[in-house]
């Protein structure tokens, strides 16, 4: 604040100084900066930088960027992470100018790539054995497979484990926060050969007389070839 000074004289009679007050206002630039650099993708360098009238802000106007937070909260550092932030331009430690802008501010997720690994051309292949059946893959982006989530189908049900014989379909997922990228390959469980390992008895016969399952015992076995399981075995005429 200042004061304007300035003289009354009436002649031959009277004279005096007087004194008013008054303030300089900075100047508002508020409507002139605009923020340049406010969108990148998770991992690149870019600048934020605020343009006043067509000219980068320097030094002189002493110059702020400030960050914050999806919900406004005023930030620490700079953000790093994947996901929607604002930034904000100020003009500040100058007397003579004032003035702020604010714009959103961006980090896009960045694209990765999983490969399903121990999997031929046409996807998974196993033979029934009773255990439940898994995918696994490797990921681009130095990422582990525990930021991927696999997710099996068998038609439209998700299955949490595929175990019986069928064809399922793989959808591998990325979850890290920072990328983003998907996998889709099929897991077919064959049905397990099987070999007699009891033979069936069958009865004596008169000739013409159909076979039934009356005619075979029904005590035999059947074994699963490839892992250790039995079923009971059962007598059923083709014709």
């Amino acid at each position: 604040e200042d004061m304007l000074s300035g003289n009354v004289e009436q002649k031959y009679k009277y004279y005096g100084v007087f004194k008013l007050p008054y303030t300089v206002e900075p100047k508002d630039l508020s409507d002139y900066i605009v923020i340049y650099g406010t969108e990148k993708t998770y991992g690149e360098t870019v600048r934020v930088y605020g343009v006043l009238n067509g000219i980068e802000i320097g030094e002189e106007f002493g110059f702020d960027i400030r960050y914050y937070d999806s919900q406004g909260a005023l930030l620490s550092a700079v953000p790093v992470d994947a996901g929607n932030y604002s930034v904000e331009a100020a003009i500040s430690g100058n007397t003579n100018y004032t003035g702020s802008a604010r714009a959103d501010y961006i980090i896009n997720q960045a694209p990765a790539t999983i490969t399903f690994t121990g999997s031929g051309a046409g996807g998974y292949s196993f033979d029934y054995d009773g255990l439940s059946k898994r995918a696994t893959v490797s990921v681009s982006n130095n990422l582990t497979e525990s930021g991927v989530a696999i997710t099996y189908y068998k038609g439209t049900s998700v299955v949490t484990a595929p175990v019986d014989p069928g064809t399922y379909r793989v959808v591998a997922q990325i979850t890290d926060k920072n990328y983003y990228g998907s996998a889709e390959t099929t897991l077919t469980i064959n049905k397990a050969p099987l070999q007699l390992t009891t033979t069936p008895e069958v009865s004596g016969i008169t000739y013409g007389t159909k076979v039934s399952a009356a005619v075979v015992s029904d005590n035999f076995v059947v074994h699963t070839v490839g892992f250790n399981s039995t079923v009971d075995g059962k007598f059923v005429p083709v014709n």
